[in-house]
């Protein structure tokens, strides 16, 4: 009787042994899980980012194009008739259309990109295993 006893007891460890080995793996793959929707939320959140700069920027550029035409035709006005309060209006648009200019070019544009890092050469938001699986909700 008391190998039966002692085979019980060994069967007993052994299914408790392989639920906590079955348990601990679930709990790994839910963390892994977890960690890859991480990464997925914020690859997502760095794109509306992407795409609000890219916004910014093509709104700055027709700003800057249509600042540059105003000028243009207010300059003509100038030449032909002095008025103080229009000549510290162009030169106001001037230095706005400066600033402008400014935040379009390449070097202070390449200087904002690597600060946010919107495109960073190692990519480390990148999941090689693609998407995961939308999360389910049962209510």
């Amino acid at each position: 009787m008391l190998d039966d006893i002692l085979d019980g007891f060994e069967a007993h460890i052994v299914t408790v042994r392989l639920r906590r080995e079955k348990q601990e793996r679930a709990e790994a793959e839910r963390r892994e899980l977890e960690r890859r929707r991480g990464l997925a939320k914020a690859r997502r959140d760095r794109d509306n980012e992407r795409k609000r700069l890219l916004n910014r920027l093509i709104l700055t550029t027709r700003q800057v194009a249509q600042l540059r035409d105003l000028i243009g035709s207010y300059e003509q006005v100038e030449m032909s008739n002095t008025n103080g309060d229009l000549d510290r209006m162009i030169h106001w648009m001037r230095a706005q259309l400066s600033a402008l200019e400014a935040s379009l070019d390449p070097d202070n544009l390449a200087k904002e990109l690597g600060t946010r890092k919107l495109f960073p050469e190692v990519d480390e938001l990148v999941d090689p295993l693609g998407e995961p699986p939308q999360e389910q909700h049962w209510y």
